[in-house]
Parts: C-alpha cells; sequence; structure tokens
C-alpha cells in the first residue's frame, strides 16, 4: 500500500497547517482530507513552488495528475485550535520502457503528520501518513500526445525507477482479511455528479470517491448486521479516468473484515451509471478503492 519512502538525497521540506473544525470526527480523530491537506504544506508550498523543474515542467503543458493515494490516519486525538506539522518528500520517477527510455513519468510524494506536545499531551503524537502518486501528462494537448515520456530542455532520464501496481490489484483479498460477502454488488442507486463535486480542474475532486465510498460501506455495513459506529481510516484510491458535472455512477463494493482486529473495510469501484456494452474499454471502472474503518473506542 506504502511505496517506501526515497532515501536522504530526495527534497525534503517540513510544513506547519491548522485544524479546520470539520477535520476532526466527535472522538478527536481527523477525518481524510487533512491528511490529503499535507502534501501542500510539507511539498507542494516549500518544495515545489520553487522548484526549477516544477517550473519548467509549468511552462512546458505539463501537469501532475493524482493517479494513486494512500494514508492512514493515526491515533492521536485532537482538539480544535491546535496546528499539525508535516514532513514532506518527492520523487520524479520513470517506468522504463525496456530500451533506455520510459513507458511514463511520475511525480511521487511522502508525507507523516503529527502533533506536538502540549498542554493536551506530553509527547507527540501521530496523526497519519499519506503516499500520492501523481502521472506526469499534457492534459490539455490532443489525445496521442498527452503522455510524458522525457522532462522538458535537457534534462536527463530521472534516476528512480517506479511501476505502479495494477488497479484491479486493490479488489484482490489481502492474506490478513476474509469477505463478509461473495462478490461485488451494487450499491442502492447511482450516484449524480453536479458542480458541488467539481474543482478547477474541471472535473470530479479526488477526495469526492472516498466521501461517498464511505457513505455506501456504511449503508453495506449496516445491511449485514454490522456496527456503523466507525471512523474511515485507511484508504488506498486508483484513478484511472476522471468523472464530470452532469455524469452518473454506479458504486459497486464488497466488504471484508480484518481478521486480527476484526475491524471492517470494503473495496470497489466507481463505473459509468447504465453502461453494459461498449467494448472492454467502457467496461472498466473509472475508479478503484479500498477503504478501512476502525471501531470508535
Amino acid at each position: 500500500m506504502f511505496p517506501p519512502p526515497p532515501g536522504p538525497d530526495v527534497p525534503r521540506a517540513t510544513g506547519n497547517y491548522p485544524l479546520r473544525f470539520e477535520d476532526l470526527s466527535q472522538d478527536g480523530r481527523v477525518h481524510l482530507e487533512p491528511i490529503v491537506a499535507s502534501v501542500d504544506a510539507a511539498v507542494w508550498r516549500p518544495l515545489l513552488n520553487t522548484s526549477a523543474v516544477s517550473r519548467a515542467l509549468h511552462a512546458s503543458g505539463v501537469r501532475p495528475v493524482f493517479t494513486r493515494l494512500a494514508l492512514e490516519v493515526g491515533p492521536a486525538r485532537l482538539e480544535l485550535g491546535e496546528v499539525l506539522t508535516a514532513e514532506g518528500a518527492y520523487e520524479i520517477a520513470h517506468e522504463p520502457d525496456g530500451r533506455g527510455g520510459a513507458v511514463r513519468l511520475f511525480l511521487n510524494m511522502w508525507t507523516t503528520i503529527w502533533v506536538e506536545p502540549s498542554k493536551h499531551r506530553a509527547t507527540r503524537a501521530s496523526v497519519g501518513r499519506l503516499f500520492a502518486e501523481h502521472q506526469l501528462t499534457r492534459p490539455h494537448a490532443p489525445p496521442g500526445a498527452r503522455r510524458v515520456v522525457a522532462l522538458p530542455g535537457d534534462e536527463p532520464l530521472p534516476r528512480a525507477e517506479y511501476r505502479s501496481p495494477r488497479h484491479e490489484s486493490l479488489l484482490d483479498l489481502a492474506p490478513d482479511r476474509e469477505w463478509l460477502e461473495p462478490a461485488l454488488g451494487d450499491d442502492a442507486g447511482p450516484v449524480r455528479f453536479g458542480l458541488s463535486h467539481t474543482d478547477v480542474n474541471q472535473h470530479v475532486n479526488s477526495l469526492v470517491y472516498p466521501r461517498l465510498f464511505g457513505e455506501a460501506a456504511l449503508r453495506r455495513f449496516h445491511g449485514l448486521g454490522a456496527a456503523t459506529r466507525t471512523l474511515a481510516s485507511r484508504l488506498h484510491i486508483a484513478f484511472r479516468k476522471p468523472f464530470f458535472a452532469g455524469d452518473a455512477a454506479t458504486i459497486e463494493l464488497r466488504v471484508y473484515r480484518e481478521v486480527l482486529s476484526q475491524e471492517l473495510g470494503a473495496v470497489g469501484t466507481f463505473r459509468t451509471a447504465g453502461e453494459a456494452g461498449g467494448g472492454e474499454e467502457r467496461q472498466k471502472p473509472h475508479v478503484y478503492v479500498d477503504l478501512g474503518f476502525s471501531r470508535t473506542p
């Protein structure tokens, strides 16, 4: 779920950011959103905004697009007014093509988030960690020219190698889990996307999917007679293709249980609603999700 972080020679930084009211659950643990916000505080602002390579990519029309996200919520119990600290690192990597070139280029990020000791606690407490995979692409180029296989100018191919896992692997049963359902099954009804689900990238925002998937998982837990007093705390999500305002999606999911902790989770996908044919490419889901939940003590 989490690729090993790069060595000490890659760019690193530390940043602080405040908690918002909506970032905390009733027991003081954070939701998923403030974990994702760590990349802005610890990578984008202190590192990439001043990077010559980042500026060159932007000038040549290349943008990093979220293609995979993995995160965990830590055990820290927080209060409003506390400030989070995140340490981040990034690495530009390539998937080798076997001929000395690249199939694609990636911008990968790692963060760890904590809260410092205060009058509320004697020691530093873990808030969470994150891995974010971005594929470099030219989103406004013609379809055949969007893939990026080289850095702009005379920059050499990045030394780091990286191969993204298969999207479908998120639907596999991990060794320490057991299924509570025989197969993937559709949620109660399709999701209708509106402008409120979108961002300035002109498509549905990445964090909308885990929110909607979490709601579908809770409905399925209830249908199976399981407790719903849980917190979404472990996320692995892969994006193959965006949805847009006006689209409709069907969520399909399958519930599992962690053998040791007995905590629940669900894997599944977002597919175009009502899509029954049209060839293999049209049958592929847009988004793949593995969402785990922790019980409230």
